[in-house]
């Protein structure tokens, strides 16, 4: 790849100059794996999200309103993970899993409602719905873990 370098004229024969910019063989480049990639709650949770989107385009053809709701909860989700994983501090680290664990009950709920209410059938809500109650557990003990080992630095 090469980026402008300048350009100008000598005489009247104008010219431009261009400077390469090596770029790297990704294949040469380690990448450093990220903590939440490790997690195993974070890869169900982006499972989750991809079991959940042919609810959610379902529901976009009827009810708009509970697609973009039930998007941006189950979306969330592996989000709160990520960041409360890259956290040093155990009160954020919780809190961030807090937030993840929240929006997957909300996930679940909307679920629920959809079920309830005829969007969706039975085993499409049963299908998005085991996954995120393991999510649920998951998150609930990570917080505890989290509180127990490190309960006097974590503001209350």
């Amino acid at each position: 790849m090469e980026v402008p370098g300048g350009s100008g004229r000598i005489g009247a024969i104008p010219f431009t100059f261009t400077i390469p910019i090596p770029i790297p063989n990704p294949r040469q480049v380690a990448m450093p794996e990220s903590r939440f990639d490790r997690l195993d709650v974070y890869r169900l949770s982006i499972a989750y999200a991809g079991l959940t989107y042919e609810v959610i385009q379902e529901l976009r053809r009827r009810e708009t309103s509970l697609a973009d709701q039930l998007m941006r909860a189950t979306s969330s989700v592996p989000l709160n993970i990520a960041e409360g994983a890259a956290e040093f501090s155990p009160g954020d680290k919780v809190r961030f899993y807090r937030y993840a664990l929240r929006s997957c009950a909300e996930s679940v709920a909307i679920l629920d409602v959809a079920r309830e209410i005829g969007q969706i059938d039975a085993m499409k809500h049963s299908t998005c719905r085991e996954p995120a109650i393991r999510i649920i557990s998951m998150l609930t003990r990570m917080v505890a873990v989290v509180r127990d080992r490190d309960g006097d630095r974590i503001r209350k």
